[in-house]
């Protein structure tokens, strides 16, 4: 389902991990990946949005000119 209805939103990289944030309709999936071993070593929903606060530097948002 994350892949083929999950948004992709960005990722950061945080002790030899990677963390990809995706959203479907009104929740978040964390996706953490160990680069390592090649696998994905385990996902975790939410709908708190104080949860985001890891990749909001990483987040562009379209430009309204």
């Amino acid at each position: 389902m994350l892949w083929d209805k999950g948004i992709y939103h960005t990722h950061i990289v945080k002790r030899g991990y990677t963390l990809a944030l995706y959203q479907i309709d009104a929740f978040y999936v964390e996706l953490k990946y160990d680069g390592d071993m090649n696998k994905i070593a385990s996902l975790r929903s939410f709908l708190n949005t104080n949860q985001l606060e890891p990749y909001l530097n990483n987040i562009e948002l379209p430009r309204f000119d």
